[in-house]
């Protein structure tokens, strides 16, 4: 089971190098769509038709793939009252940190499955670039899944290593 574990990890820090590249990437793109935007406009050429589009696109999928990345490195926020009252090592708080595990294992579970229900049935394409609605909208169930596995092996962390502290990384 260390053993895997062990791939895991550095599959997982190749995906966190993948995540942070492909949201720089987003940004960038953020960044010189809305400059050349900006610039046509002041010089009173038409603005960029598809604009809107590319932004919606580049902004869901950097701020979906951005939660992911924070997901992976325990440093989303979080409400930690509960878990602040009891050891970070101590059994009462494993058993807390397997039941959010749970929670949140069961809440990406259930948004996946609606998502991918949801995208499958949406037909439409974007006005000025003729995209299919769904290469939008699939941001959804590719971060939920990709939190999901992360979870799986913090639970995974919490079940089968003994005096782990507080998070596995």
């Amino acid at each position: 089971m260390q053993k895997l574990l062990a791939d895991y990890d550095q599959f997982e820090e190749f995906l966190g190098k993948i995540l942070r590249l492909l949201c720089t990437i987003l940004l960038g793109t953020l960044l010189v769509i809305f400059v050349a935007n900006i610039i046509l406009r002041y010089f009173r050429v038409s603005g960029l038709a598809w604009f809107e589009e590319v932004v919606t696109f580049c902004f869901a999928w950097m701020a979906f793939l951005g939660t992911v990345e924070l997901w992976r490195k325990n440093s989303l926020f979080n409400v930690d009252v509960i878990t602040h009252r009891f050891k970070k090592d101590g059994a009462v708080a494993k058993v807390i940190r397997i039941l959010i595990g749970l929670i949140c294992l069961v809440f990406f579970t259930i948004t996946t499955y609606y998502s991918i229900g949801w995208i499958s049935r949406i037909k439409s394409t974007t006005p000025a670039l003729s995209l299919p609605t769904s290469y939008l909208y699939s941001c959804i169930p590719v971060s939920m899944m990709l939190m999901g596995v992360m979870t799986i092996r913090d639970l995974a962390d919490d079940l089968f290593i003994k005096n782990k502290g507080e998070g596995g990384r």
